[in-house]
């Protein structure tokens, strides 16, 4: 769930705006799980002006569009909302999405740490998703200077120890029942099916002449031995900079509708990737020793199994520049991946 600043801007038939016509609001469902006004009336008018806008595309007064065409779909929007003199961040999904219902299920097994987002209501189900939910204070890192961030790193790790020690009986997404869901594979064969399906996405991008050698050296890699946990764990699945915040309070992570049950050397990996790319001054020896001090670890363990899990956040990288028909990023991306990787 983005808390931290996004993107701003405006909606085409804002409030006011020349030509707009802004609906009544509907009536609030009166089902179980929409009875908000018999104990918070500001909420449900919050849900109301929610399915308004996926109606009919009016943005109410006071509300502030930080996002919108993001990862988990082009007709999704997250909106900074008032509620209760402080901010909420607001997802609408308008298409069908699991997102929403991943996040939901994160949020659920984390729920009273105040390091991640407190959840207000939620909608899932059908067309219109709804989730919203307090701000976090604190700005993200990607925002920070190197030095502030390299500051919270050990406050960013011991966090992540609190998502790490949520363990699961599965391995892969949170569907359905995932409390007592079954072990979908043994985990070699998930990962490796997963890195074997990226890796064959970047090798068949004809407007890099070295895609094929880059994904052949992927899928040369070998899973990590787990090392951080004795069983799956929920991991956060998208643990980058912009998706982590700071405050004089301490630190919180933001935007769970990535998250996986599989092992935490993943969102390690996947975070020391954001610090590489983001010329933060941290090589990973001093980063796995961070690791190691919080998690109880042997520092090289620890070095072996991170480095053997950054197929996953490379080939996510490199898979965003294909997306975006960037073949001069993605040759700059693929030799750090490769020093990295035979270093």
């Amino acid at each position: 769930m983005s808390t931290g600043s996004g993107s701003t801007g405006s909606a085409t038939k804002a409030d006011g705006g020349p030509g707009s016509t802004r609906p009544s609001r509907p009536p609030v469902e009166s089902g179980p799980a929409n009875r908000l006004a018999d104990f918070d009336p500001e909420l449900a008018g919050l849900v109301a002006d929610a399915q308004c806008f996926a109606e009919h595309g009016t943005v109410p007064a006071g509300w502030t569009l930080e996002q919108t065409g993001t990862k988990v779909g082009p007709r999704s929007f997250v909106f900074n909302v008032p509620h209760r003199d402080r901010d909420a961040i607001l997802k609408i999904h308008l298409d069908p999405s699991r997102y929403a219902a991943k996040e939901a299920r994160a949020l659920h097994l984390l729920s009273g740490d105040p390091g991640f987002p407190r959840i207000l209501h939620q909608r899932l189900g059908p067309p219109p998703t709804l989730t919203i939910a307090y701000r976090l204070p604190g700005a993200t890192l990607d925002r920070l200077p190197p030095s502030a961030v390299m500051a919270a790193l050990p406050a960013v790790i011991g966090t992540l120890r609190r998502v790490h020690a949520v363990t699961l009986d599965f391995y892969g997404e949170l569907v359905g029942d995932f409390a007592s869901a079954p072990n979908s594979a043994r985990l070699d064969r998930y990962i490796t099916a997963n890195r074997d399906y990226w890796a064959r996405n970047i090798g068949q991008w004809s407007a890099l002449p070295g895609a094929a050698a880059s994904a052949a050296r992927i899928s040369s890699l070998r899973p990590p031995a787990p090392c951080l946990a004795d069983r799956p764990t929920l991991i956060h699945g998208d643990l980058t900079l912009d998706n982590i915040v700071a405050a004089d309070t301490g630190v919180g992570i933001i935007d769970f509708d990535g998250a996986l049950s599989m092992f935490p050397e993943y969102d390690l990996a996947t975070l020391f990737w954001s610090l590489t790319t983001s010329d933060v001054p941290l090589g990973l020896p001093d980063f796995c020793r961070m690791v190691s001090e919080v998690y109880g670890r042997p520092p090289r363990l620890v070095e072996d199994a991170i480095r053997a899990a950054c197929w996953l956040p490379i080939v996510r990288s490199l898979n965003l520049c294909r997306r975006a028909e960037d073949p001069v990023r993605f040759a700059d991306l693929w030799l750090t991946a490769a020093a990295f990787l035979e270093s």
